[in-house]
């Protein structure tokens, strides 16, 4: 077991650390990183530009004055659908630009202070940001996690961890509130329960809200007297705007940022929510109902039926003013608390724990039924949930899965009961086979990382690797329906293990895919595909000149229209900022897309995020910069980015970065 060192005090963040952590969805395609950006910003001279315009900021913000001092400026964001589960729904996700992620970053470092003061007691949040988290490290082997500045020794190769830029309390993750001893004291305590979530709530909210929450009736004299100005708002209104290309309607779904700024909308409604229930009904928080809010979900408790009508009534009446409405389809009591839901999770529980003890040194009685037949069995049970039960299902598979890809990774596993079976590489497809049947077609992101991690774990650390490799090649094949064009970009985390682990997928599928990210012109997709043709040099041939082909059209647009002035607001400026320093490009070609970039830089100096632009423009064309990862299967790249495996975290060699 992991030996824990840990100390009183952790390691503060910087303010330039919100740019990786909070400033873009995880579910990106693994070759996008900020981390070389960073490691730029952090530089003195950059940091002192940072640092000069947040003290601009600053001085207009005290002053009482408008930050809007100069042209306004917007940039478009990168948009795509990931599937949000076996129900066939999907979510729109956005990709602000780097010089919103800069903006951002600016923003949270001026009202880090107004923000944590928005949010009060009196609301329902049960993810309210407190402070910023500290930062630890964590060596190559995951042996030891430090938590204080001693961990930094020079010489030394240690990976920083990112996670969130804030603490959130009491829950930061929903599963986590959930198994809470919080939800279960108040369920003991109230016999009736409902829950109810926002019909959606990111796209329906409009930004121009945050400027009327300072004027809005019973906002005026709360609010004033916490911050004496509205500049917070009004500023929090323009800058959803501009990251989102000056749409005024929904906020860029995806970013931590965003999750933020949607808090100070719904503290608000909990605020008037609380104070309309104790003034018309004489209900009060905690005596005679009770609320949890994590984001846009809402988890109500009452004393009874009458009471839990009055608290649904009030809810609805107080988002109506910021066009939110509750998603009737949703409303119903916890699942949770459901004795089928409960049933299902505990068997989940022994599911898990049995295919433990197989990967495991541990058992001594474990040997009597085939492990075949086992994994045939559950898998039987999930098809059932999966028909009739959405929420058993996604919590039950989730939870295998996870459990699966922690047990392979464990050290135990090398030395596990599968490793003593003569049918070891069976063994082992079958497990693979099993884990891909339980998904039934709908590869999310999160189980997309589970099967990464099994599949990168197996292959480091498995006895006659290149059997078993084979042997998980033949179940590859054999899940075609997986591979949904329509979602790839959640699944970008599996296809670059697969590659990496020498696997692959089968022509037809490969081919489609590319085709359709041509097809469609979506520059992320592109840029992976083109990076992944490493480990295809027989494709290359047919699908470089049609890359190179959508990547210049993108740049004629610009010069075809002379529209420099509002480039960033156009979704093609995504092209030149992706492959301005591409290798696998020609140096006329990166020169021609550098032309382009320089006159929409020119174009931007004079606007409010002259600054942010200025520090771009020297990252990409005075220092050859680039925001995706050409390198990645070369040796050590890959490990780097597996290290994680429940959720996408950036990593930075301690050695080069701003705490050495």
């Amino acid at each position: 077991m992991a030996q824990r060192l840990q100390t009183s005090k952790g390691i503060e963040r910087e303010e330039l650390d919100y740019l990786l952590s909070d400033t873009m969805p995880e579910e990106l395609p693994p070759v996008f990183s900020y981390m070389p950006f960073y490691i730029f910003l952090t530089k003195r001279k950059n940091k002192n530009l940072f640092l000069k315009e947040k003290h601009r900021w600053l001085t207009t913000y005290f002053q009482g004055k408008d930050l809007s001092l100069k042209k306004p400026w917007a940039a478009f964001p990168y948009r795509f659908y990931i599937s949000k589960g076996n129900d066939g729904d999907q979510r729109l996700l956005s990709m602000p630009q780097p010089v919103s992620a800069i903006e951002m970053s600016l923003f949270v470092s001026v009202f880090e202070h107004e923000f944590m003061n928005t949010f009060g007691t009196q609301g329902f949040s049960i993810r309210k940001p407190l402070r910023r988290k500290d930062v630890f490290y964590v060596n190559h082997k995951k042996s030891t996690i430090l938590y204080s500045q001693s961990a930094l020794v020079p010489g030394k190769n240690w990976i920083e961890r990112s996670g969130s830029f804030f603490q959130h309390h009491p829950c930061g993750r929903i599963s986590s509130f959930y198994g809470s001893s919080l939800l279960m004291k108040t369920n003991e305590k109230f016999p009736v329960n409902s829950v109810m979530d926002y019909q959606r709530c990111f796209p329906s909210i409009y930004t121009h809200s945050f400027s009327w929450l300072f004027t809005l009736e019973g906002h005026e004299g709360l609010l004033a007297s916490q911050f004496g100005s509205s500049n917070f708002y009004s500023s929090l209104d323009k800058i959803c705007e501009n990251i989102n290309g000056q749409e005024t309607h929904g906020l860029c779904a995806g970013p931590e940022f965003s999750r933020l700024a949607a808090e100070v909308i719904l503290e608000s409604i909990d605020n008037k929510t609380v104070l309309l229930l104790k003034q018309k009904h004489q209900l009060i928080k905690g005596r005679d109902y009770q609320v949890f809010r994590y984001v846009d979900d809402h988890f109500l408790f009452a004393k009874d039926r009458e009471t839990m009508d009055l608290v649904r009534k009030a809810l609805c009446k107080e988002s109506l003013p910021f066009s939110l409405s509750f998603n009737t389809s949703k409303t119903g009591p916890i699942p949770v608390f459901d004795k089928k839901n409960i049933r299902a999770f505990e068997r989940a529980k022994r599911a898990a724990k049995s295919i433990g003890l197989y990967l495991s040194a541990r058992p001594k009685h474990h040997k009597l039924v085939c492990f075949e037949l086992l994994l045939a069995r559950y898998e039987r049970w999930l098809s059932r949930l999966y028909k009739g039960n959405a929420f058993s299902y996604k919590r039950c598979s989730s939870y295998i899965l996870s459990s699966v890809a922690k047990e392979l990774n464990r050290s135990s596993f090398e030395n596990g009961l599968l490793h003593k079976c003569p049918n070891y590489c069976l063994f082992i497809s079958d497990l693979i086979d099993f884990c891909f049947k339980i998904c039934f077609g709908q590869l999310t992101y999160s189980s997309s990382l589970y099967l990464s991690q099994m599949i990168f774990s197996i292959s480091e650390r498995t006895q006659n690797a290149v059997d078993v490799m084979a042997s998980i090649q033949k179940t590859i094949n054999l899940h075609r329906n997986l591979w949904n064009l329509q979602e790839v970009s959640e699944h970008f985390d599996l296809l670059f293990s697969l590659y990496s682990c020498g696997l692959k997928l089968p022509d037809e599928i490969l081919d489609s895919l590319i085709d359709h990210a041509i097809q469609v012109k979506d520059p992320f997709q592109i840029a992976s595909f083109y990076v992944l043709l490493d480990k295809c040099p027989e494709k290359s041939v047919k699908y470089s000149p049609l890359i190179k082909k959508v990547i210049f059209q993108a740049c004629d647009s610009f010069f075809a229209k002379r529209h420099f002035q509002d480039g960033f607001d156009k979704p093609e400026s995504w092209f030149l900022l992706l492959f301005v320093n591409c290798p696998k490009l020609s140096y006329s070609e990166r020169s021609q897309i550098s032309a382009v970039l320089l006159e929409l830089f020119t174009a931007y100096a004079p606007t409010e995020s002259g600054v942010a632009h200025g520090l771009i423009q020297s990252y990409l064309l005075k220092n050859n910069g680039t925001f995706i990862n050409w390198d990645f299967f070369q040796p050590g790249e890959t490990k780097k980015w597996m290290f994680t495996t429940t959720k996408r975290i950036l990593f930075n060699n301690g050695t080069s970065g701003s705490y050495a």
